[in-house]
């Protein structure tokens, strides 16, 4: 789809497709997303007749197999609700964002991507923080971690800070991602179409996203790591917080530099499905109001 062709659309067009991908994501990938969150937020502890530090799950599939096992099949979903909450209306946001900045950036011809990227992300991850917070909460099998108990609390002791606790290293995570991210996916699409003559369709659209986003993804693991640490070191019925670089210092101190790989695979296998599926989807329903416009 060229940017002229683009321009017909509506800024709506863009929020309803982008918020209908994001919903399609959050139910496909929410089983991955549990696993990452429970690795990621796990610290070791001494077993039973060994003195010695063992991590509850071993692996992905380790996981897997116990969360079914012990908390049923369902609770792969666990936190669903909250995580469509999140990522439908923050893709919609996003992907509205770096719509419209893209097309008033132009004049900043390669930079354009990166910069519409990084601005859209900032944007989004300052308006859902406290959605993420709450699912980050629910997924690591926490309890009372609703988003009315959280804002009951926060209004209780005057801290509205608290809502939007993380939000720090989910910029330092989001913002490299998206910058990553956006040029990366248009240079692997231009490849795609401009040298190897494919057609702009949903396969292109589709692995350009994949192979975008597993990169970002991989490279952008450490400080999800430490995002997740902090906000599950919140005490959120009080004013306790954690900070970014203490949350890092335990993190290498206790687990050494692998401890910020937690979590690396599911993150990447979760993220690339959903980064392929968010914007095959968007561009294909874009493809499907155009041509209902005409």
């Amino acid at each position: 789809m060229t940017d002229k062709v683009e321009q017909k659309l509506k800024p709506w067009q863009h929020v309803v497709a982008a918020g209908v991908g994001g919903a399609i994501c959050a139910f496909a990938v929410c089983p991955l997303d549990v696993v990452k969150t429970r690795i990621q937020s796990q610290t070791h502890f001494v077993t039973a007749g060994h003195n010695q530090l063992t991590p509850h799950f071993t692996g992905v599939i380790d996981a897997f197999i116990k969360i079914t096992r012990h908390e049923g099949i369902f609770n792969l979903w666990r936190g669903l609700t909250v995580s469509v909450l999140l990522t439908a209306p923050g893709t919609a946001i996003y992907f509205a964002c770096y719509e419209a900045l893209k097309k008033k950036l132009h004049v900043l011809d390669h930079w354009n991507f990166s910069v519409s990227g990084v601005l859209a992300r900032s944007v989004t991850v300052i308006l859902t923080s406290p959605l993420e917070l709450v699912k980050t909460n629910v997924q690591s099998h926490n309890r009372h971690t609703g988003l009315v108990h959280i804002i009951k609390n926060a209004s209780r002791e005057k801290n509205y800070k608290t809502l939007w606790v993380g939000i720090m290293p989910t910029l330092l995570r989001d913002v490299p991602f998206s910058a990553l991210y956006w040029p990366l996916y248009e240079f692997l699409k231009s490849i795609f179409t401009n040298r190897l003559r494919l057609k702009p369709d949903t396969l292109v659209h589709f692995s350009s996203g994949a192979l975008a986003g597993s990169f970002a993804a991989a490279v952008t693991t450490p400080v999800d790591v430490i995002k997740t640490r902090v906000q599950m070191g919140v005490d959120l019925d009080s004013r306790k917080t954690h900070n970014v670089f203490k949350t890092a210092m335990t993190i290498f101190r206790e687990e050494g530099l692998s401890g910020f790989a937690k979590g690396l695979v599911p993150r990447v296998v979760r993220v690339t499905p959903m980064c392929a599926i968010m914007i095959s989807t968007y561009e294909f329903l874009k493809s499907l109001m155009l041509r209902s416009a005409l």
